[in-house]
């Protein structure tokens, strides 16, 4: 009975983000939709943000044990992606919410990048012999250059292609010295 309740105040908050921001979510309205009272609430959770909290480390989790084979980075930002636009109402309303609650939900999307990323760059590198630092210093540089894009593009409302501007970036990047980008697109004069 125990898992059956804790399960019906989980679906039920999640129903309720799909639909409007946390903002306008209370523990009354999740009670009464459960049909519970509000002391059973409070025997599983302090509050909302730790409902909340909870619900987002385990769909983590769920998330990271379901996608383990990363062949690049900008699958890396493909899986992501794909994964919140899956959940697309329930994350603006998240994304858009107070600050403590969009902690929660950013701290595990900065795992979730770094999870990829790092799953990615063992896998390609496992061959090379590259020292500790500069494995720990690639993984930070791609995991803040993703983790960015999909914070950009949540501010964004989510509205923009951000996986053709990532693989578009990636292509980019192949030529990115100073050098090469003026070779490709000519030096800028001043006139």
């Amino acid at each position: 009975m125990a898992s059956f309740t804790k399960k019906a105040i989980r679906e039920t908050f999640l129903k309720l983000l799909r639909e409007k921001p946390v903002s306008r979510i209370s523990i009354c309205e999740i009670v009464e939709t459960c049909g519970i009272n509000r002391n059973t609430f409070y025997y599983y959770y302090q509050d909302l943000p730790e409902l909340i909290e909870e619900i987002i480390a385990e769909e983590t989790a769920k998330f990271v044990n379901r996608c383990n084979n990363i062949s690049s980075i900008e699958e890396c930002v493909e899986v992501i992606v794909n994964e919140l636009v899956r959940n697309k109402k329930a994350i603006l309303h998240l994304h858009q919410s107070s600050v403590s609650n969009r902690v929660f939900y950013e701290k595990y999307l900065w795992k979730v990048c770094e999870h990829f990323v790092t799953s990615f760059l063992e896998m390609s590198l496992s061959e090379k012999e590259i020292s500790e630092k500069d494995k720990k210093v690639l993984i930070r540089f791609y995991k803040c250059t993703c983790f960015g894009y999909v914070i950009e593009w949540l501010d964004d409302g989510m509205r923009s292609d951000v996986i053709s501007d990532f693989h578009r970036l990636c292509e980019l990047k192949q030529n990115m010295s100073i050098e090469d980008l003026q070779k490709t697109y000519g030096k800028k004069t001043d006139t």
